[in-house]
């Protein structure tokens, strides 16, 4: 395959992973959008949050540190 052809078929392959890329993030953008906007889905994303916060390693280190301080550990 000469080096012409091959810059072209890379370009191609450039130009839909660009494409998914953009169409991923719209759709993202999009169903945030609609979630934020609707009541029940504000609710969804503010139990997502907390299920998400609440399996962190930061949250569950401080929240070990806070008991042993309270506990007279540290």
């Amino acid at each position: 395959m000469n080096k012409t052809l091959k810059s072209g078929v890379n370009d191609i392959k450039y130009l839909i992973v660009g494409i998914m890329l953009f169409s991923l993030t719209m759709a993202t953008i999009f169903i945030l959008y609609a979630l934020i906007k609707t009541p029940k889905g504000n609710k969804v994303i503010q139990d997502t949050w907390r299920w998400w916060w609440n399996r962190t390693w930061w949250n569950r280190t401080q929240k070990r540190i806070r008991r042993e301080r309270i506990q007279g550990v540290v």
